[in-house]
């Protein structure tokens, strides 16, 4: 019916164009949201430039071929001291840090990396991540900052994204 009560026959190429146009849609809408861990994530695409922007500050994380990283300008409150940021404002950007440590990918989980960060540079000594794929090439994780028990619930405010530069291919 139109909005007039009457009977309006869709053709069937009008049935297939509106079905077109909004498979399109869910799968514009879907494409903004990761489906899944990066299952395939090889150590190739780990290495590289990552960054963690959180408002006008910027840290960075260098991962290199042979299993070390670097972190430079990390806030000193996120993963490194028991007593952790519980929201985004609460990061401690005025004191950075530059933490150094080894990588590993997760046995038999691809998409889970581990760093272990030396304990003379960082007291809290092994962070994980699960590496999630939004499109080709471009890798992120969520980290998930104090207090947070369900991050299904997590608001905006209670984690970070690191986020895998496109400039490191």
């Amino acid at each position: 019916m139109d909005f007039n009560g009457k009977v309006v026959n869709m053709r069937p190429r009008g049935i297939v164009a509106a079905a077109t146009v909004t498979t399109c849609l869910l799968l514009v809408l879907t494409a903004c949201v990761a489906s899944a861990p990066a299952d395939d994530l090889t150590s190739d695409e780990v290495v590289g430039e990552w960054a963690l922007e959180a408002g006008d500050h910027t840290a960075t994380i260098s991962m290199a071929e042979d299993g070390t990283f670097v972190a430079r300008s990390w806030p000193s409150n996120l993963l490194c001291v028991p007593t952790r940021a519980t929201t985004v404002d609460d990061l401690e950007w005025d004191d950075p840090l530059t933490v150094h440590g080894t990588w590993q990918q997760g046995e038999n989980f691809p998409s889970l990396l581990i760093l272990m960060a030396d304990q003379a540079t960082c007291s809290g000594p092994t962070w994980a991540f699960d590496v999630w794929e939004f499109g080709a090439g471009d890798y992120r994780a969520q980290v998930f900052l104090d207090g947070v028990s369900d991050p299904e619930a997590a608001g905006n405010d209670q984690s970070v994204w690191i986020s895998r530069s496109s400039d490191s291919d």
